[in-house]
Formats: C-alpha cells, sequence, structure tokens
C-alpha cells in the first residue's frame, strides 16, 4: 500500500508541475512569468495571448488532474482511494507549486476541475453528481466574480501577492 501511495504522489506531483500555460504561450511567443500578472495560468494567457491559447492551456491543465486521478484508479485498484486521494492533492499542488518553475505555479482550479470530473465519474458511492456541478458552478461563480471586481476597482500591479 505504501509503495502505491508513493507512487501516485511522485507521478501526481510531477504531472502536476507540467505547466501549460508557459508551454502554450512560449509555443505562442509570448513569456507568460514576466506577462500580464505573471501567474502561470489559464486566466494569465488568456490576457496576454489569444482565446484558444487560454482554452488549451484550461483544457491542458484539466486533462492532468484527470490523468492522475484516473491512473491512480487504474494502476492501484486494491488501494484506489487512498491512491485516487494522494494523486488527487498531489497533482493539485504540483500545479499550484510547480518543481519546474521554482515552486511558482497557478491556482489549481483547471487541475481540481479535472480531479472531479474523474472522481466522480468512478467514484460509484461517493460525492452525488449534482454536488459536483454545484462545486463547478461556485468556482466558476467565484472566478468571474474576482474578474469583475478587479474590473470594477482596477488592479494595482505593483502589490504582490
Amino acid at each position: 500500500m505504501l509503495l502505491a501511495l508513493g507512487i501516485s504522489a511522485v507521478v501526481g506531483y510531477l504531472l502536476g508541475s507540467v505547466n501549460f500555460a508557459v508551454l502554450v504561450a512560449k509555443r505562442h511567443g509570448v513569456d507568460i512569468l514576466k506577462e500580464g500578472s505573471g501567474n502561470p495560468g489559464a486566466t494569465n494567457v488568456l490576457r496576454t495571448g489569444s482565446k484558444a491559447a487560454a482554452a488549451l492551456t484550461l483544457a491542458g491543465d484539466a486533462a492532468k488532474g484527470w490523468l492522475a486521478v484516473f491512473g491512480a484508479r487504474h494502476l492501484f485498484p486494491d488501494n484506489a482511494d487512498a491512491a485516487i486521494a494522494v494523486a488527487a492533492v498531489a497533482v493539485t499542488l504540483g500545479h499550484m507549486y510547480s518543481a519546474f518553475l521554482r515552486l511558482k505555479g497557478g491556482n489549481g482550479v483547471a487541475t481540481a476541475v479535472g480531479v472531479l470530473l474523474a472522481a466522480s465519474s468512478i467514484m460509484e458511492n461517493g460525492i452525488e453528481v449534482s454536488s459536483f456541478w454545484r462545486a463547478l458552478l461556485t468556482a466558476l461563480v467565484a472566478s468571474a466574480v474576482t474578474v469583475v471586481l478587479d474590473v470594477i476597482f482596477g488592479s494595482n500591479d505593483d502589490d504582490t501577492y
């Protein structure tokens, strides 16, 4: 069991550390870490690039969350619940604190959506699908409200978070 959890943690973290915002933006000739907010996430790719690049970033980030959970479930069926939980946390932390970006990363929303998509499709007696959609809707509304508030009150690029 410990081997399954260790592999789930390491593979999940390394998978999460692959930052699609950096890769997609670089492909479009943009250094996302120096442009916009400097945050390597889909929102900053949208600000500095194209809608297609942002959509590709969003899809890549969600896919790695889904892949980590799906892989843990199928590689370790005897310890699936524990392996899924470890992989889910590890992939999200990998996205937020990337080993390849000196522990800098995105917010993890798209990766968490991918985790929830995989988890909701494989759980038999776990979360209800309606709970998943409620959580997804909450995350999307919170993101939209943040953008609206930023537009209304303006952003101060001198502030560090």
